[in-house]
């Protein structure tokens, strides 16, 4: 049990007003005693005093009528005790109130000391009744010396009653007061002890990994400074480890999108061998053939040469996106900017798409928003974006169906866009068709399909301090494009 804080504080603080109650009543009954005492001994001192007084005058006469004796007996019956009156010795015992003066007292008065006129106090008993008594001394003194001695014995039964009687209420109120400190020590030890158990009880829980305990409510006074400190300390891990398992999110996404860029460099490596291997077999082959003579005819040259520069068109395609991704990696594309009228760039941006879109049974609308403001853009870099989001358009789209190309104000921006009615893109991949290397039928692209179009679109659009989107339109089809400021922002 005493391990406990609670019973460990209730005991200490019990026993220390236990300890106090018995000091504090032991202190007390000891004055009371010895003031008790002094009174008693002054009044017996003072009868004494008196019966010396009146024995002065008829000692010195002689005392011829035995008014001493009187004196005595009166003197006794008011102290319930003996008075005896002494001559100069103390075997000359004049009167006494009580036995017949031919008995030898068992106790003498203090002569030398009464003869130098000194009172004398003893606590003593008799022998023929074990009671304890007060003797007390006082010298009878005349102008012409001392004639004797007056000795009160009176007893102590009354005053020994008196102080038992103290000493039991002294005990009883130490009894009360230690019981009282009991009870107030239960309420003090609980009202620290409560609060002790509470912080305990949120150390434990944070011990085990519940950083959302809290000590609540919070204590008064220094408890509640440690439990303060407790949940500081709760608050802190709470944060940290919130921050941890963040951190290890990101670490796992960085892991995973690394991982899946590794996989997407290894199949952009394969695809490029290939592509660029396609049109450069393509041209050697129909270089050779002029070479060796086995396009002999003029109409035979002319396709071998139309075939190889279209070859190597598409190569050199190929090499420019990939150098053109290269040098905005290393920032080296500066842009051009200059005052840009909206409605013209997306009519610059959809006309060399128009005939490639009729020769499709495709649909090419415009939406432009009246209004827009001009733009402080590179038009050539912007025109060269939204080619990609048309040309992507264009391989995806059914006969039959609409490619949109549109712009309207968002706020302080302008959001361009490219929207097709064609299968769309799985809504687990739609974040990740930024990405450089993805490659899907649903993004084809003119670069055979490397995934470059539309790394190279987010690029231009974060050159111009812009973002890009990309949607599954509900209707069908999906939506892919961007939003620039309407005032410029480097990059």
């Amino acid at each position: 049990m005493f391990r406990s804080v609670f019973w460990r504080l209730v005991g200490s603080q019990a026993l220390v007003a236990l300890l106090a109650a018995a000091l504090a009543g032991a202190l007390s009954y000891r004055l009371f005693r010895e003031h008790y005492m002094a009174t008693e001994e002054a009044n017996v001192i003072r009868i004494g005093r008196a019966v010396a007084e009146l024995a002065v005058p008829l000692l010195e006469k002689g005392d011829p009528k035995g008014e001493v004796g009187v004196l005595a007996r009166a003197a006794g019956a008011v102290v319930d005790g003996r008075v005896c009156i002494f001559g100069r010795t103390e075997h000359e015992l004049i009167a006494a109130s009580a036995e017949g003066h031919g008995a030898e007292l068992s106790e003498k008065p203090a002569i030398y000391e009464v003869l130098a006129g000194q009172i004398t106090v003893e606590r003593t008993s008799a022998d023929c009744e074990p009671r304890h008594l007060l003797k007390v001394t006082v010298p009878i003194n005349s102008a012409g010396g001392p004639l004797g001695s007056v000795m009160v014995r009176a007893p102590m039964e009354g005053t020994e009653a008196i102080l038992r009687s103290v000493r039991g209420l002294t005990l009883l109120t130490a009894a009360v007061v230690g019981a009282a400190a009991f009870l107030l020590s239960l309420l003090v030890s609980r009202t620290i002890a409560s609060p002790l158990r509470r912080i305990s009880r949120t150390s434990a829980r944070l011990g085990a990994g519940e950083f959302a305990a809290r000590v609540d409510p919070l204590p008064t006074g220094e408890i509640g400074d440690l439990a303060a400190t407790v949940n500081r300390m709760a608050e802190q891990l709470d944060a940290m480890f919130a921050e941890s398992a963040r951190e290890k999110s990101v670490l796992e996404e960085n892991v995973e999108r690394a991982r899946r860029l590794e996989q997407m460099r290894r199949s952009f490596v394969a695809d490029a061998s290939h592509q660029l291997r396609t049109p450069l077999t393509g041209a050697r082959g129909f270089l050779e053939a002029l070479a060796d003579g086995t396009a002999s005819t003029p109409e035979a040259r002319d396709r071998c040469l139309t075939v190889a520069r279209r070859e190597l068109g598409r190569m050199q395609t190929l090499i420019d996106r990939l150098l053109d991704l290269s040098r905005f990696d290393a920032g080296a594309v500066e842009l051009e900017r200059e005052p840009v009228d909206l409605p013209e760039l997306l009519e610059a941006a959809a006309s060399p798409f128009e005939p490639r879109a009729a020769e499709a049974g495709l649909r090419l609308e415009l939406q432009v928003e009246p209004g827009l403001p001009n733009l402080e853009a590179d038009g050539g870099r912007i025109i060269e974006a939204l080619g990609n989001l048309l040309d992507n358009a264009l391989r995806v789209s059914p006969a039959g169906s609409t490619i949109t190309l549109g712009a309207a104000r968002e706020n302080d921006r302008v959001r361009l866009w490219v929207s097709d009615e064609g299968p769309g893109v799985p809504e687990a991949e739609l974040s990740s068709v930024w990405e450089r290397f993805y490659s899907r039928a649903r993004v084809g692209e003119d670069g055979g399909g490397l995934g470059l179009g539309l790394s190279i679109v987010r690029e231009i659009v974060l050159a111009h301090g812009g973002e890009v989107f990309e949607r599954n339109r509900p209707v069908g089809g999906a939506e892919f494009g961007f939003t620039l400021p309407t005032a410029a922002a480097p990059r």
